[in-house]
């Protein structure tokens, strides 16, 4: 079993016995954010310094608040439960942090995604919270971006604190070869999350994509893009539909016929059969066209 020793400021508590000399993971916290959230992220809240894959580990462990604090002991007992061990730990922090009573910013990763525009998932990988005072810089982010440094005016003066960041997308793609001409079905598609490194032309949900033709072949495994794709047609050339003439409250009907495809809402050309003239008309069903006269 992997040891973990602990040592403070104030006091030492010794997890298990156990002399050899161990690599030291010093986790400092000094606030938490203005949040109602009842749990962390230690890398969240929380200063690091150590081994990078222990600090890693801890950084994954999520701390609970208990009747508006986080407590010492809990910080302790989440670090055991993630497993960290083989070294020394040393905790820097009182013994009980009141909730909400830090940051005048919003959570890390809230921030990132208000100054990005993102609606995705961002990941922000930072070695402490926030400090309360005002944001001096960065005024926006471009998503994709792999790091970050936030400067915040406090009454010390102004901190840098650097960032690491992981964007997410989620993506539609194929499940299989998709020819050119067919309408799409939901087992056709998939929605995978990727991380990116610059945004993708991508649909983000199978739904958008149901129903709809594909113009061109798609390989297995390919994102779908709006663009790939078009309504299915209602009318095809050679058609018999009628045309609806609206001009005000008064309507005329007369039959027609298509000469190019359509789907709803499309412009199309059509001929009056009586009259011979081609006239351009809204695609309103299978069944008929409609032209509006000014």
């Amino acid at each position: 079993m992997r040891k973990l020793f602990l040592v403070g400021c104030v006091f030492a508590l010794l997890l298990s016995a156990g002399g050899a000399s161990a690599e030291e993971l010093t986790v400092e916290i000094d606030r938490l954010p203005e949040s109602a959230a009842s749990s962390f992220l230690l890398r969240d809240i929380a200063r690091f310094s150590g081994p990078a894959d222990v600090v890693s580990l801890a950084g994954d462990a999520r701390v609970k608040v208990r009747r508006g604090y986080l407590w010492r002991s809990d910080v302790v007992a989440a670090l055991v439960d993630r497993g960290v061990g083989g070294v020394t730990l040393r905790l820097l922090m009182p013994p009980k942090i009141a909730a909400g009573k830090g940051e005048s910013l919003p959570e890390l990763e809230s921030l990132v995604k208000r100054l990005s525009g993102w609606d995705g998932i961002v990941r922000a990988r930072g070695a402490v919270t926030l400090p309360a005072g005002d944001l001096v810089s960065p005024k926006a982010i471009r998503p994709g971006a792999s790091s970050v440094t936030f400067r915040i005016g406090t009454n010390d003066g102004v901190r840098e604190i650097p960032v690491s960041l992981e964007w997410l997308q989620r993506i539609v793609v194929t499940r299989r070869i998709i020819e050119s001409g067919v309408v799409l079905a939901a087992d056709d598609l998939e929605v995978k999350q990727v991380q990116i490194t610059t945004p993708l032309n991508a649909l983000s949900d199978v739904s958008q994509a149901v129903g709809r033709m594909t113009g061109r072949r798609l390989g297995e495994g390919e994102r779908v893009s709006g663009s790939f794709l078009s309504a299915v047609p209602v009318v095809r050339r050679g058609d018999s539909v009628s045309i609806v003439v609206r001009k005000g409250t008064l309507s005329l009907r007369i039959p027609g016929e298509v000469l190019e495809d359509g789907a709803v809402g499309d412009k199309v050309r059509v001929r009056n059969v009586q009259s011979k003239r081609i006239l351009e008309a809204s695609v309103v069903s299978g069944e008929e066209v409609e032209v509006r006269i000014p």
